[in-house]
């Protein structure tokens, strides 16, 4: 079964197929609110009890450049890290996508306006800034322990949820810090996500969804090259890769878990930064707050 609609949605959809014995791939984010996050780490573990493939659709650690500096990273490149930046920019969205709302929901059930809202897709953190956020995840395997952080929003008429402006610092394991940036403001910078971390072996990393992705300094020294065509080449791999789990019966689902801990540090950075206040990953597992969607007003 193939997820891949509104993302408020997935947890429910995924919880049923894993029921109904199909194998799931489903896209990112899994989930807009911890409830559903949690749902959705209980239906991989399911699966792979059922030994059902589940599997989420992320493109960065697909191309074969990000690879290459990931694999340089493990290999001690950057020697012990100490920090992480990520980046999100997504400034003609800010502009062009964010019309007034209608007197039904169904007039934001199209054209991604659902990502711009809380309720339905969990705001552009999620939607947009997710691929950088995994990224960070997926090179280091550290989820902070805490966040805090500011969300601005300076569109003149705002009719959605979403923030144009995110500054979030996240405490990880070890003393690591990482700091995140999101602007959605009206600019002329291109869209981007990328990842960089900085280590003591004189050597700094970044990866990206398009643009210079390389390992510079230190022993794995890799010049690295253009990360170029990553949507439909890294849905292309990603599903080869399906396909391949699928007809080889490789059930860990190892991307179910990562997804789970990339959508909670996106969480935790979302709850930071609009609160304005210090959040541990502990408190908003154990607030387990969830986004209530009034869905009266829509047809079967």
């Amino acid at each position: 079964m193939v997820i891949i609609d509104v993302c408020c949605f997935y947890p429910e959809q995924a919880r049923a197929a894993v029921n109904a014995g199909v194998h799931v791939y489903i896209a990112k984010p899994v989930a807009i609110d911890v409830p559903g996050v949690l749902s959705i780490g209980e239906s991989g573990k399911l699966a792979t009890q059922k030994k059902q493939v589940f599997f989420v659709d992320y493109q960065i650690p697909t191309d074969p450049i990000n690879l290459e500096v990931a694999q340089r990273v493990w290999d001690g490149g950057l020697g012990r890290i100490c920090a992480i930046n990520t980046y999100g920019s997504g400034s003609r969205r800010a502009i062009m996508e964010d019309p007034p709302k209608g007197p039904k929901l169904e007039s934001r059930l199209q054209h991604l306006l659902w990502g711009n809202d809380l309720p339905l897709g969990g705001e552009n953190l999620l939607n947009f800034d997710i691929h950088a956020i995994d990224a960070a995840l997926w090179l280091t395997k550290l989820r902070p322990i805490s966040a805090f952080g500011y969300a601005e929003t300076y569109r003149p008429k705002p009719q959605s949820d979403s923030h144009d402006l995110w500054f979030i610092t996240y405490e990880c394991p070890n003393g690591v810090r990482w700091n995140h940036q999101s602007v959605w403001i009206p600019n002329l910078l291109p869209e981007g996500l990328t990842c960089q971390l900085s280590g003591v072996a004189e050597a700094s990393a970044q990866i990206t969804y398009s643009g210079k992705s390389f390992l510079l300094g230190g022993d794995q020294h890799y010049g690295g090259g253009e990360v170029k065509n990553l949507y439909p080449a890294g849905a292309q791999r990603n599903v080869n890769t399906f396909y391949e789990l699928v007809t080889q019966s490789q059930c860990a689902n190892e991307t179910a878990q990562r997804a789970v801990d990339g959508t909670l540090t996106a969480l935790l950075g979302r709850e930071a930064a609009t609160r304005r206040t210090k959040l541990t990953m502990d408190e908003l597992i154990k607030e387990n707050r969830k986004l209530e969607l009034d869905t009266k007003d829509l047809k079967v």
